[in-house]
C-alpha cells in the first residue's frame, strides 16, 4: 500500500510540473529578436532634445609649479626645520648641513690666498729692482723680462687663490639650505645625519623635498589622435574626482602637445588643464574625469544612432513606418553621441523610423 501511494504522489508531482510549464509558455511567449534587437523593439519615434558630444578623458592631478630641493655640496644633515604638509616661505631655512669639511676647505683657501699675496709683494720688489738695474744697463734685458714674468705669474696666482676661496665661502653659505618658493612641503625623503650628495646637474644630487604650490594645480591627460583635432586651447572643461562625489569642478585647457606620444599604447597628445574652480580638498595625484564639450545642438530632432544607416551609394536614409509598409528616406544627419544623432532634413518630429532595415524582417519572415 506505502509503494502505491509514493508512485501516485509522483505522478501528481510530474503532472503539476507540466502543467505549471504549459501555463508559464502560454503566459510569457518566447522572445523573438532581429539583428540583436527584440521584435516588439523594432521602432522609435524622432524626438526633439539638446545634444551635447564630450570628449571624455582620464588624468592626474599635480601642482602647475613644483620644485625639487637639492643640496649643492655633500655632507651630513644637521637639523630639518619643517614636516610634511607645513606651508613654507621664500627664504625660510629648510636644512642646515655639516659644516665641519667646508669649513676645513675655506679656511685652506683663506692661507693659500695669504702665500699668494706674500709671493706677489716678494716679485713686485724683484721687478721694481730689476727694472732700475736694466735702466741703469746693469742687466740683461733677459734677466729684466723673466722678472716681468714671475710677477704676472704672482698675480695670476692671487687671482686663482682668490677665485678658490670664494668657492670655499659659497659652499658654507651653502650649507644652509632656503626655500626656493612659497609652497607646500610635499616630501621630506630624508632624515637627520644622513650623508647627503650635492648636484652637479639637473639629473644627480639627493632629493631632499618636493616643494609645490598647491593654489595652482593642473590636470595632466592624453587626448587620442582622432579626437584631439577638436579641442581648442583656452577652451573650458569640466571635470569630476572619484574621491568627491557629486562635485563637478571646472577647468581651461592651457596646453595641447605639438607632437603625439603613446600611452597605454594609444597614440595621442598630451592636453595639460589648468583648474579654475577647484576645492581645497583637492590633492595632488587624484585621479581626475575630464570633459571636454566639442559640440552642443539645443532642440534637435533626433533618432537612435542604429536608426541611421548609410547605402551602398553612400546616401544615409532612415526607414519610415507607414500605413503601406515603410518608406526609404534620404536625410542629412547633424551632430552624433553614443545614443542619438541629429535630423537636419528629410524627417519631422513624431514620425517612427526602423531601427532595422526592412530587409532584415523579410528574412525572418521567410525563415
Amino acid at each position: 500500500m506505502g509503494k502505491v501511494l509514493l508512485i501516485v504522489l509522483v505522478l501528481l508531482g510530474a503532472a503539476a510540473g507540466v502543467g505549471w510549464w504549459l501555463w508559464k509558455g502560454r503566459a510569457e511567449p518566447a522572445v523573438e529578436f532581429v539583428a540583436g534587437r527584440r521584435s516588439d523593439q523594432l521602432v522609435a519615434t524622432a524626438e526633439r532634445r539638446d545634444l551635447r558630444y564630450d570628449i571624455e578623458v582620464s588624468g592626474d592631478i599635480e601642482p602647475l609649479v613644483s620644485v625639487d630641493v637639492k643640496p649643492e655640496v655633500t655632507a651630513r644633515i644637521e637639523e630639518i626645520n619643517f614636516e610634511i604638509g607645513d606651508t613654507v616661505k621664500e627664504g625660510e631655512v629648510l636644512f642646515r648641513l655639516d659644516e665641519t669639511d667646508v669649513l676645513a676647505e675655506q679656511a685652506s683657501a683663506e692661507t693659500d690666498v695669504d702665500g699668494a699675496k706674500l709671493t706677489l709683494a716678494q716679485k713686485q720688489r724683484d721687478f721694481d729692482r730689476a727694472r732700475q738695474l736694466f735702466e741703469r744697463r746693469l742687466v740683461s734685458k733677459e734677466i729684466f723680462e723673466k722678472a716681468r714674468t714671475d710677477l704676472d705669474v704672482a698675480q695670476n696666482s692671487l687671482v686663482k687663490a682668490g677665485r678658490r676661496l670664494k668657492i670655499s665661502q659659497d659652499k658654507v653659505a651653502k650649507t644652509v639650505i632656503r626655500s626656493p618658493v612659497n609652497a607646500t612641503a610635499l616630501t621630506r625623503p630624508v632624515s637627520v645625519g644622513q650623508l647627503v650628495v650635492g648636484a652637479v646637474s639637473v639629473n644627480s644630487g639627493t632629493i631632499l623635498t618636493q616643494l609645490a604650490d598647491l593654489s595652482q594645480m593642473q590636470i595632466k591627460t592624453h587626448v587620442n589622435q582622432v579626437d584631439v583635432i577638436k579641442v581648442r586651447h583656452g577652451q573650458e572643461v569640466t571635470f569630476t574626482v572619484d574621491s568627491l562625489p557629486g562635485a563637478e569642478l571646472k577647468g581651461r585647457v592651457e596646453l595641447i602637445a605639438p607632437i603625439a606620444t603613446y600611452k597605454y599604447n594609444i597614440k595621442g597628445f598630451e592636453v595639460r588643464v589648468l583648474i579654475t574652480l577647484s576645492d581645497e580638498r583637492l590633492r595632488p595625484g587624484m585621479s581626475a574625469n575630464v570633459k571636454i564639450p566639442v559640440a552642443e545642438v539645443k532642440d534637435a530632432l533626433t533618432v537612435p544612432i542604429s536608426a541611421v544607416f548609410t547605402e551602398d551609394d553612400d546616401r544615409t536614409v532612415v526607414y519610415v513606418e507607414s500605413d503601406g509598409g515603410t518608406e526609404r528616406r534620404e536625410v542629412e544627419v547633424g551632430l552624433s553621441t553614443i545614443e542619438f544623432t541629429e535630423i537636419r532634413s528629410g524627417l519631422v518630429g513624431g514620425e517612427r523610423v526602423m531601427l532595422v532595415k526592412p530587409t532584415m524582417l523579410e528574412e525572418r519572415k521567410r525563415s
